[in-house]
């Protein structure tokens, strides 16, 4: 049983409320549209990683 006034206004609440999928950047992260961007993101971190983890032994 409700009372008029007890239910957020539209766009507040929980995750989903409003039955959208998030912001759009979100989704960019979750699903990529362009595959090798990621796979060229991931080689330049790796070398970067690499390179600092030399410097940091010699």
């Amino acid at each position: 049983m409700s009372t008029p006034g007890s239910e957020p206004p539209p766009g507040v609440g929980g995750l989903g409320a409003s039955g959208d999928q998030g912001p759009p950047a979100a989704q960019d992260l979750a699903a990529p549209q362009r595959p090798e961007v990621a796979v060229g993101l991931a080689f330049a971190g790796g070398l970067l990683a690499a390179i600092l983890l030399k410097r940091l032994a010699a």
